[in-house]
């Protein structure tokens, strides 16, 4: 069974588990579709998760149930993903970088299986912290909250807005609207550092050095971008297996991607027969 960092509580219990779907190029083309047409980047990540799970805690996938996820969990999921679309998963993925010292090009492999995480504090999601306005419910970030600063963003005061979609309730009455609490910058902290103890994280920021002037750099990794992958080769697929066996394009899409790697790679086969048979 495979399970999240986080996870959702569900009838008091916390559930971890979840079930992807099989990758297949149906997936991948609604996947490239919904990236178009979402309003945010978190709401279409909400979306694309919801398309490529088949459960989450011991549920259908819907958007609203991705969207209560945990940053951390959201991310660990897309890099699920990832591992099981690749052609080889235990083979490094290469990244190109740019030295910041001295602006020469590098590249630099990792193992998307080999990411450390941070697991989840005592009692996530929720904590309960004394503040100057009484007793705050906080809850650690999910994807409502990272769509609520994407959509409707505080260019001001961002820490504060954060803080403020944070909190559930104070002293037992739920926070309806959060722009009239009035937090301190010392209630500001208290939240930041709560929630820096009760969340999951997973460790995206690479360590590596410049192979010129041997400076050490950070790399941030984006754990979404093979979400939405262009479809160019996608359809290129579906010309060739549909010339050589004449499959309609939905059933071409329903193939799980290993298997249609295996067809192509029995068509260039062919090919190549057919070219030292007419040598």
């Amino acid at each position: 069974m495979s399970l999240l960092p986080g996870g959702l509580i569900r009838a008091q219990q916390r559930r971890r588990d979840f079930k992807l779907a099989r990758p297949r190029g149906e997936i991948d083309m609604r996947l490239h579709g919904g990236l178009a047409e979402s309003s945010s980047h978190p709401r279409w990540i909400s979306d694309a998760l919801s398309m490529v799970l088949d459960e989450l805690a011991g549920e259908a996938p819907t958007p609203d149930a991705v969207a209560e996820l945990c940053v951390a969990d959201r991310q660990f999921l897309a890099v699920q993903w990832r591992l099981a679309c690749s052609a080889d998963p235990n083979q490094p993925a290469w990244f190109n970088a740019q030295c910041q010292a001295c602006d020469s090009p590098y590249d630099f492999a990792i193992n998307w299986r080999d990411l450390p995480f941070k697991p989840a504090g005592e009692g996530f999601p929720i904590a309960e912290l004394p503040l100057s306005c009484g007793t705050a419910r906080i809850k650690v970030p999910d994807g409502d909250v990272q769509t609520v600063l994407a959509e409707h963003p505080d260019p001001i005061v961002p820490d504060l807005w954060v803080a403020l979609l944070l909190v559930q309730s104070i002293n037992g009455e739920p926070v309806t609207d959060p722009t009239t609490l009035a937090l301190s910058e010392e209630d500001v902290g208290l939240i930041e550092d709560r929630v820096e103890a009760l969340s999951p994280e997973l460790g995206l920021v690479m360590q590596t050095r410049c192979p010129e002037c041997q400076a050490e750099q950070k790399v941030e990794l984006d754990p979404y971008a093979n979400l939405a992958r262009p479809v160019d080769a996608l359809l290129h697929d579906i010309h060739l297996l549909a010339r050589c066996y004449h499959w309609s394009e939905a059933a071409i899409l329903d193939l799980p991607a290993q298997r249609r790697r295996h067809y192509l790679t029995l068509i260039d086969q062919d090919r190549g027969r057919h070219w030292q048979e007419a040598e």
